[in-house]
């Protein structure tokens, strides 16, 4: 082959390869994809990416290269409406103080405080919200969940839910390749063991795959800790940050803190740091102090 048509074909799977990679890459990677093991050929692809480089087309770090991600949605603030948001029953009643809007809500609980009892509050509560809600379950039985739901059904005096109104799936990680976009989303839990920032990476992954709709999240916390695990990662994300953890009251089994807070229902009123006492009976029903 002429090396004016080995230059040709090499760009087109150069191209072609960019066209479906948006992460860092190797030149190597070009090589094993496309079968390139001529010094020629391997010469041609460093001439190519370097082109796209000086053309703007590229990043280049050390030995890696990146095609740069330029997609934007712009945003028409002005005739956006600021009464529209996600209006919720929530637990505690805490949609007398906050507002819901497209993202993430993380609830971070210690272990036996209830966040999968919040999880479930939360959905009997939205049961006729006029859309599907979706629960991604990574350590209940089936038959130990249609239990808790039984459980729910006799406490809020309800028939059992269709699957028209929620749809239960096992998952254990990278829940942003499930996560229905523009639904209403739980996550019980997030269960991530490894660094920190691992944490972050997934809410985010979470809160991208959401789009307009809105995902709960539930995350173990560290007795020891004041939110979840993952630190800041774990926080930054999220529009509001609920903390689980025993009482500092011991007329309460626990407590629940809004840690962090956005959208508030009365623009005079900042609701982030507030506590609220509360039991469980029966492992699914709340009874919480007045407020």
């Amino acid at each position: 082959m002429e090396i004016d048509e080995l230059y040709i074909e090499i760009q087109a799977n150069i191209d072609e390869f960019l066209s479906h990679t948006k992460t860092w890459f190797h030149p190597r990677d070009i090589w094993t994809e496309y079968n390139i093991k001529s010094e020629e050929g391997k010469r041609i692809v460093r001439v190519v990416l370097e082109d796209k480089v000086v053309n703007g087309e590229l990043q280049h770090e050390g030995l890696k290269y990146r095609a740069y991600n330029r997609d934007l949605r712009e945003i028409n603030w002005f005739d956006a409406d600021e009464t529209d948001y996600i209006r919720m029953n929530l637990p505690f009643g805490l949609n007398r103080y906050i507002k819901l809007f497209s993202g993430v809500v993380v609830i971070a609980g210690e272990t036996g405080m209830g966040k999968s009892a919040w999880i479930m509050d939360c959905i009997f509560r939205n049961l006729s919200f006029n859309r599907p809600q979706y629960l991604f379950v990574n350590d209940a039985k089936d038959s130990e969940l249609k239990e808790r739901i039984i459980a729910l059904c006799e406490k809020n005096d309800c028939a059992l839910p269709s699957s028209d109104q929620l749809v239960v799936y096992e998952r254990f990680d990278k829940f942003g390749d499930v996560i229905v976009r523009d639904g209403l989303n739980y996550v019980d839990y997030l269960d991530v063991n490894a660094e920190f920032y691992s944490i972050g990476q997934e809410i985010d992954d979470i809160f991208r795959a959401t789009g307009n709709g809105l995902t709960f999240i539930a995350l173990q916390k560290n007795p020891k800790e004041a939110i979840g695990v993952g630190g800041i990662y774990s926080i930054k994300r999220s529009q509001v940050y609920i903390v689980l953890s025993e009482s500092e009251d011991e007329v309460w089994f626990g407590q629940l803190l809004l840690k962090k807070t956005r959208g508030k229902v009365n623009k005079t009123l900042d609701p982030t740091g507030w506590k609220w006492g509360y039991d469980i009976q029966n492992g699914v029903k709340f009874v919480v102090q007045v407020r």
